[in-house]
Parts: structure tokens; sequence; C-alpha cells
């Protein structure tokens, strides 16, 4: 056991041994490591990759020494100061009544910034040229096939202490534009809806070119102050990235609604014969031709390595038809053992917890003993779950699960399951008594 870090850097050595990667123990630091060895007791064959001094200060065994794969290697320590505080600045955002713009122009209100912007769709007083030459940092906001273009129209009002972003799914294009003028670059790209906090989510960043300490500075303390985890990457590796989280995704839904579509299928009568696994299937592309088709066109588009994923996926395809048709099983279960043992152990189990959690919410949503409650967003209040739950626990009745989500912007919903059947004197008293709340109001539903 030892630091992540330590036991990547002694992999050879590890190798050799036969101590296999599945079977290495992290800890938050090499020393943490040996103390950790020290305490299990001498019976125990477990070791600790660390330096000599903590062999001596817990009065270890070494057993072997100089083991790093790179015999000069080193670790060197660097003190960083973060400022903390976001400087405010002139933010111009271009599409600052899309969706996006608005919650971007609500953040950076927040920071203590002044926003300003414009708007082709819906005009403000504002041409984008104007708010580019009055603005210190321009985030462009536009659909991902518009984005290079208008950069290109604004590059001659850009100045070199300027700071450029955009908030696109595709970042080549966008990236390649900004960097023909002189400002900073940073391309981000947040993995959420707009209608989603910062907060707990996910944000690509593409720092193309920030060579200005100023600007560092603020990029960094813009991005701690948003609570998202932070994914450093470049334009390419973010683009390549995509089609296995966005592109394959989106194309392998619409692909299999279009083979339910064409062949005539019932998907009414389809969801009769489905499990749990199968509902959450026709949910996501369900909710994929639900939408707007605007943004899922660019995404596929724009991006130029969507090609040569498709152009895979078909080899792949085509090499199953092969074996379909041959009915051969052995090369077909060898996909699956190939697949798998790319997937490795970590991630297959950690992707079979995340399938169980799933089964039990939906266990929640759409057993015979679950009831949902509804009611409007602004008549949420602080500790409403624990009275619901008071209303139950006062009849006896034992709640087996609940689940929250809010639907839109102005509904939101308790799913409770419980071990009485709903039809129980018990059951059906506490749900009218919710009912019969003069505030807020609770809507019962099938």
């Amino acid at each position: 056991m030892s630091h992540e870090k330590a036991i990547q850097q002694c992999g050879k050595y590890l190798d050799t041994i036969g101590i296999a990667p599945d079977r290495r123990s992290k800890r938050d630091s090499t020393g943490n490591a040996a103390r950790a060895v020290a305490k299990l007791g001498p019976n125990v064959k477990i070791g600790a990759i660390a330096p000599k001094a903590a062999a001596g200060e817990y009065g270890l065994k070494i057993l072997a020494e100089s083991i790093q794969d790179v015999p000069d290697n080193k670790t060197t320590f660097v003190l960083l100061q973060n400022e903390a505080a976001v400087k405010q600045v002139v933010v111009g955002i271009i599409g600052i009544n899309g969706r996006f713009g608005q919650m971007l122009k609500a953040f950076f209100e927040q920071l203590g910034c002044s926003v300003i912007g414009s708007d082709e769709k819906k005009p403000t007083n504002r041409t984008n040229a104007q708010v580019v030459a009055a603005s210190e940092v321009v985030i462009f906001s536009v659909p991902i096939r518009c984005t290079p273009s208008i950069i290109h129209s604004v590059l001659p009002h850009t100045r070199e202490d300027q700071l450029l972003m955009d908030v696109t799914s595709v970042k080549q294009p966008a990236v390649k534009k900004m960097l023909k003028g002189r400002a900073q670059v940073v391309g981000l790209h947040p993995m959420f809806r707009p209608e989603v906090s910062f907060d707990g989510q996910t944000v690509v960043v593409c720092p193309a070119r920030l060579t200005l300490a100023h600007w560092k500075t603020w990029v960094v303390n813009m991005l701690s102050a948003t609570g998202a985890t932070i994914k450093w990457s470049t334009p390419d590796e973010h683009d390549e990235y995509m089609t296995t989280v966005q592109v394959n995704p989106h194309l392998g839904n619409l692909t299999s609604a279009l083979l339910i579509t064409e062949a005539g299928i019932s998907v009414t009568e389809s969801l009769a014969f489905t499990s749990p696994f199968y509902r959450i299937m026709f949910s996501l592309m369900g909710r994929l031709v639900g939408q707007s088709p605007d943004l899922y066109t660019d995404i596929v588009m724009e991006n130029p390595e969507t090609l040569d994923m498709l152009k895979r996926r078909i080899l792949i395809e085509r090499r199953m038809i092969k074996m379909i048709r041959e009915k051969d099983r052995e090369s077909f279960e060898q996909l699956f053992a190939q697949a798998k043992e790319h997937f490795g152990p970590d991630v297959i189990r950690e992707a079979n917890e995340l399938f169980m959690r799933i089964l039990g919410v939906l266990s929640t949503l759409y057993g015979k003993n679950s009831v949902t409650l509804e009611f409007t967003k602004a008549q949420s209040r602080p500790g409403l779950l624990e009275r619901i739950s008071r209303v139950f626990s006062q009849r006896q009745i034992n709640l087996t699960g609940i689940n929250s989500v809010a639907l839109d912007g102005q509904r939101l919903q308790f799913t409770i399951s419980f071990e009485q059947s709903r039809a129980s004197d018990g059951v059906r008293r506490a749900l009218e008594e919710i009912e019969d709340w003069p505030e807020p109001r609770v809507k019962v539903l099938d």
C-alpha cells in the first residue's frame, strides 16, 4: 500500500514480483501507508512503498530499495496561494438571452461582476461588436454551428488584455477561431443543462492560451466559485472523448428509436414487456426524441471526431454481422471478454453498484406500495419532507424509500414507498391528512 503516485512510479518492480494493479492499496500519503502497515503487526504480509525515514519511524523492515521505474525520479512540491476572491470585471455575454446566457449572467452578477450582453434572437441595446469593445471577459454562448462565424466577426474588436471564452459542446472549431485573435483563450464545456446550477456538476476546461498571470488567477478563482468538478483538457482531447460521452450514446439512442419506428412496433405495447432495465433504455430514447433536435444535430455534425468514431462503430457491427450469420459463438463471447478486460474490475463494480441503486429508485417510483406527492416550487419549504415523514411515522407506517425530483421550473415531487399496502387504512388516512393541509398544498398523484 502507498500513495497512488508512488504505486504508479514503482509499477514495473511491482509487476515483476507479482503484485497486480488491482491488489495495490492506495493511501493518502506514503508516510501514512507505512504507519498503517506497522499497525497491522509483523505477521501480516503487507508492505508499504515509503521513504527510508518512514521505516525507521515506524519500525519496519526494508525489503527492497530504489524500486522506482525512473532512477532519478523526484517529486516537486509547489506552494500556491489562491487570492480566493474573484476580481470584479466587466463580463460580456454574446447570446445573453439564451438559457445558458441567462444562467451565466446570474452567476457572474452573484460574483459582483458587471454583465452586459447581446443576442441576435432577442436583441438587446448592444451589438456583438459593442459588447466585445466594452468587456474585459467575453463569453460566446450561442449555438455550436454559429460560434466560429460569430467569433470571426468580432475578432477585429478584441484586445490583447482580454479573456475570450466559449461554452459550446464542441471545442476545436471555436477555440481555433478564438486563437486567431490576440486575447487570452479558454474553452469551457459545462456538462449539464442550464436549468441546473454549477454546484456538483462537471465543467471541462481547455486553457488554450492562458499566459497572463492575472487572468490565470481570475480563471482559477472563477472556476473555484462555481463549486463544480473541473476537468482540465485540450480541445482535441475533449472532442475525442465527447464522441464517447455524447455523440455515440445519442446516436445509439436515436438508432434504437428509429429501429422501433421503422419496424412499426408499438412503443406503448413494448413497455408491457420490459424489465426495469429496458424501461431505462426506453426513457433515454423517449427523452432524446422528445427534445428539440437542433442541439443534438450540432453535437453530432460539428464534432470533427464524429466520422472516425462512426467508421469504427460500423466496422465493429460488420464483425458482429459475420459472427451472427456464421453462429460463431466463441468469437462473439470474446468481444465480451475483450470489453470486460478493458473496463477493469473497479469500473465494472461501480457500474453494477450504480445499476442496483437505479433499480432501487425504480422500485420506489413504480412499486405497488408507492405514492407520489406533488407541490409547486413556490410552496417548497425547509423541513417539508420531515413533516411528511412524521405523518406516516405517527401512524406506524414504515417508509422503505424516498425519491425527490424537480420535473420543471414549477413542479416538485416526492415519491414515497412503504411496507404497508397503499390501500391500507393507515396509509389512506395519512394521505388524506397531507392533502388537507392548507399550506403547502400537496397533491396526491395516482
